[in-house]
C-alpha cells in the first residue's frame, strides 16, 4: 500500500512507485490523502484492510508525526516505510517509541567505516548544537550538496567561474563522486522523465534505539523504472 498527498509531484511519485513495483510483481493498493492535515486514521486502517506486505508512507515534515503515531495507534503491523524527512531529530523526539523499528529512504552510505560518513559525524557533531543543525535528515542532503559544489568549484578554478561554466561541468559529469554519497552521472538519464537528477539510487535504514542502522545497500531507482 502507498500513501500519498494528493498534490502533483507526490502523485507523480506515488504512480511512479506503483509501476516499479508493479514491474517486479507486487499488487500496489494507492491512496491518497490531503495534502495539507490529512486524515492518517482513515489512510492507514485503509491500507492495513488492504493486508499488505508493506506500507509506504510518502509524507514529510507535518505529515510525518501523525502517520507515525496513527500506525502505532491503529496496530499496524506490516513493516512502515518512510520517507527521509521523517527521520529529523525533532520529528524522532515527538513521536517516541512509536518510531522504533521504522524504515527510512536515505541518499548516503551508512556503513560507520565509511571515510565520509565518518567525516561528516566529526564536523555535525562539532558544530551542529551552535548551529542547530540536524545530523539526520535534511542535513545529510544539504551538506553533500555544498561539498559537491565546492569540490567543482575547485576544479573549475576561481579566474573561470561562471554559471555556464558550472552546469557545464556537472552535465560533462559521469560516475563522479558526491560525499556521503552515490556517485553522480549528470546526463539526464539516471532517471526517466526526471533530467535533473543525476543520483537516484537511495539506500534504506532501519531506527533502532535512536540510531540508524542499514538495511540495504545502494538501489538504482532508476534501472527500476526502465
Amino acid at each position: 500500500a502507498i500513501l500519498y498527498g494528493d498534490f502533483g509531484p507526490i502523485t507523480d511519485s506515488a504512480r511512479l512507485g506503483k509501476r516499479a513495483l508493479e514491474g517486479k510483481g507486487a499488487t500496489v493498493t494507492l491512496i491518497a490523502t490531503a495534502p495539507v492535515n490529512p486524515d492518517m486514521v482513515t489512510a492507514l486502517n485503509e491500507a492495513a484492510a488492504a493486508t499488505p506486505d508493506a506500507v509506504i508512507a510518502l509524507t514529510a515534515d507535518s505529515g510525518c508525526t501523525p502517520t507515525i503515531q496513527t500506525a502505532k495507534q491503529i496496530g499496524l503491523t506490516a513493516p512502515l516505510f518512510l520517507t527521509g524527512a521523517c527521520i529529523a531529530p525533532k520529528i524522532v523526539e515527538s513521536v517516541g517509541d512509536a518510531v522504533e523499528g521504522k524504515i527510512f529512504n536515505l541518499e548516503a552510505n551508512l556503513s560507520p567505516t565509511d571515510p565520509d560518513n565518518e567525516l561528516y559525524r566529526q564536523i555535525a557533531t562539532r558544530y551542529g548544537a551552535k548551529y542547530d543543525y540536524p545530523l539526520q535528515s535534511e542535513g545529510t542532503v544539504s551538506f553533500r550538496s555544498m561539498i559537491n559544489l565546492y569540490t567543482v568549484l575547485r576544479e573549475i578554478g576561481y579566474d573561470n567561474i561562471t554559471p555556464k561554466a558550472i552546469l557545464d561541468k556537472f552535465r560533462a559529469a559521469k560516475d563522479s563522486p558526491s560525499f556521503f554519497g552515490h556517485p553522480y552521472t549528470c546526463d539526464g538519464t539516471a532517471l526517466p522523465g526526471y533530467p535533473a537528477l543525476c543520483a537516484p539510487q537511495q539506500t534504506l535504514g532501519r531506527l533502532v534505539n535512536g540510531q540508524v542502522e542499514p538495511v540495504s545497500g545502494w538501489i538504482d531507482v532508476g534501472a527500476l523504472l526502465k
